[in-house]
């Protein structure tokens, strides 16, 4: 009898035709030795294959699982090397705070968190100018690049007469020009601390819109009446701002037709 193979995979052996269409055959079953026997009920079917065959789907399936097992692998790598690089940022940073405690003048100043920002051991950075807003990681702010710094940052700590320290970046890769200061945060915690508070002041200040709330929204649990409540203005700047635009336009056209029958 001659093996053949149905499209699901099981190997059968042909016992006849039954027409020109359709085929009787037996499905074949493999014993604990080995030994493969033909058994069971006999059945008819119309398709039967020279070879094991998968279907297109059930192929495009496993090469999806060998690509997908092959990012997770990656995936896995990356963060591991992840781990290893902040675990050296930890061990450098432990190495500096403890030479910078030997300085008189910085006797009262969070070595700790200066020690942190030297050795890269931060997870998020924010701008405290009008993008303050914006937060991103320690590695997305230095690779941020512009037409001065040529991807080179210098930054510069200023210790305050309260003792705290402040951190700013200059729009040249030498520390000149205009310069922004910078937030570093560890803790997430004091990082939504930190924006909760500038939200607020801002909303105060009327300096708050759409966009930045919804910049928020991924780090702040804000209700969405605040949203709604500053669409509305905004909507109603908009209209102030076309009722003044329609009015210059109105008086700038009378103007312009008095003048004209003046001149006839």
């Amino acid at each position: 009898m001659k093996a053949k193979y149905l499209s699901d995979g099981r190997k059968v052996v042909v016992i006849g035709q039954l027409n020109n269409v359709e085929s009787i055959v037996q499905e074949v079953f493999v014993s604990e030795g080995g030994d493969q026997i033909p058994s069971g009920e006999k059945f008819t079917t119309k398709n039967l294959h020279d070879e094991p065959v998968k279907s297109w789907k059930e192929k495009k399936t496993e090469e999806y699982d060998a690509q997908y097992a092959k990012s997770e692998s990656r995936v896995h790598s990356i963060n591991k090397e992840i781990r290893e690089m902040e675990n050296k940022r930890r061990s450098h940073a432990k190495i500096i705070a403890s030479n910078l405690r030997q300085i008189n003048e910085l006797e009262d100043v969070d070595v700790n968190h200066l020690s942190d920002v030297m050795a890269r051991n931060i997870k998020w950075v924010c701008a405290t100018n009008w993008n303050w807003q914006k937060v991103m990681s320690f590695n997305e702010f230095i690779e941020i690049r512009s037409s001065y710094d040529e991807g080179v940052k210098l930054i510069s700590v200023h210790i305050k007469n309260d003792k705290t320290l402040m951190y700013k970046v200059g729009s040249y890769s030498d520390g000149s020009g205009s310069s922004s200061e910078y937030k570093f945060f560890n803790c997430k915690e004091k990082l939504k601390d930190f924006l909760l508070e500038s939200y607020k002041r801002d909303t105060e200040k009327g300096y708050m819109n759409v966009s930045t709330f919804d910049s928020l929204k991924d780090t702040l649990d804000l209700p969405e009446s605040d949203r709604e409540e500053l669409l509305q203005i905004e909507v109603s700047k908009a209209e102030d701002l076309y009722q003044k635009e329609m009015k210059r336009i109105t008086e700038q056209r009378a103007k312009t037709l008095a003048l004209k029958v003046s001149v006839k």
